[in-house]
């Protein structure tokens, strides 16, 4: 169940706005990724009913199952920023993001043409899809920028929600260095909570303080936070942080019943 006639290579995102690759180089036919002997609906799913092994459609056809393989993913929420949408969508402003083809595309352009000033980078609260992503971008730019002999006249902070470089703890002690190394400011516990694209500022708040800064910007990366499609955080399926919940027979849960995976719960079967 795909309603999408076009299927995008999503990580594909990060090289178009890093300007590695062009935009319609991630995107082909759903109908050509079908794999044969698989039958293709066009339809979203719309409700779920797991007590009676069915799923209903966007046209209200009902389809019963004996297994069901749910992938929906997450979605982009731009209104847990404000403004952060009207910036994105105004051809004008400086804003961007690889977590949508046409923010992508615009990103990449915005990153060529920048050569001077203040550029931010944001990581949002947990869960995002591809935590690294941000981080990819971040390096994908600084490097263009370097190769091109701007960087000297460009100042870059990365922002980040969290207390780690990045959520596991032996990748953040690698990578923090890295960045600091490429003279990248970076700040903790600081969320992104407001874009003002006409002014060129975006308002964070310090999750220590809860105290709010204004930062000027010339060039933003905002990553938006996410969560899960409204079907599923709707649906039986969903438990009490709109996502569903997993249960998983593996000695990788150790000897807890119930492991953390970002809004996600893997249970270890007794």
């Amino acid at each position: 169940f795909e309603p999408s006639p076009q299927h995008h290579y999503q990580p594909g995102y990060t090289m178009i706005g890093g300007g590695l690759i062009s935009p319609d180089s991630v995107v082909i036919e759903t109908a050509k990724m079908i794999p044969k002997g698989v039958a293709w609906v066009p339809q979203a799913v719309e409700k779920f009913e797991p007590g009676n092994n069915t799923i209903y459609t966007q046209d209200g056809s009902a389809y019963t199952y004996d297994q069901l393989i749910v992938s929906a993913g997450v979605v982009n929420n731009y209104d847990a920023v404000k403004g952060l949408k009207e910036a994105l969508d105004d051809e004008k402003c400086p804003v961007g993001t690889i977590y949508n083809y046409n923010y992508a595309t615009k990103f990449g352009h915005l990153m060529k043409d920048f050569k001077k000033g203040k550029a931010i980078f944001t990581f949002p609260q947990i869960p995002i899809k591809c935590a690294g992503a941000p981080q990819k971008i971040l390096y994908l730019s600084e490097d263009y920028w370097r190769k091109n002999g701007a960087r000297k006249d460009i100042i870059i902070d990365y922002n980040i929600t969290g207390d780690l470089f990045f959520s596991v703890k032996r990748y953040a002690d690698a990578l923090e260095p890295i960045a600091k190394s490429k003279g990248i400011n970076i700040r903790y516990r600081y969320i992104l909570k407001e874009v003002r694209g006409k002014d060129r500022i975006a308002v964070f708040e310090d999750q220590s303080t809860k105290q709010t800064t204004e930062e000027k910007f010339d060039l933003l990366h905002a990553v938006p936070p996410m969560h899960a499609p409204e079907v599923i955080r709707k649906s039986p399926l969903a438990n009490e942080q709109g996502y569903i919940c997993l249960l998983y027979t593996s000695d990788a849960a150790d000897d807890l019943l119930c492991v953390d995976l970002g809004g996600r719960r893997i249970i270890k079967k007794k």
